[in-house]
């Protein structure tokens, strides 16, 4: 698997684990904050890992 096929796979998991925290979150109402906290963390995780990922595919972007 190539660096960037493997970034997009944990991409994917990344935000699969997120849809599964705030779905946690709706069930379990008292530990509904520092859940939908985790959920962000992992998605702003997922977002740097895309934004790297493009960045190395492609470091001198042209501006459009």
């Amino acid at each position: 698997m190539r660096h960037d096929e493997q970034d997009e796979v944990s991409y994917e998991k990344i935000l699969e684990a997120a849809k599964e925290i705030r779905f946690m979150a709706e069930s379990r109402p008292a530990e509904a904050s520092a859940l939908l906290a985790q959920a962000h963390r992992l998605i702003d995780l997922a977002e740097q890992i895309r934004n790297d990922s493009l960045r190395w595919r492609d470091p001198f972007p042209i501006a459009g």
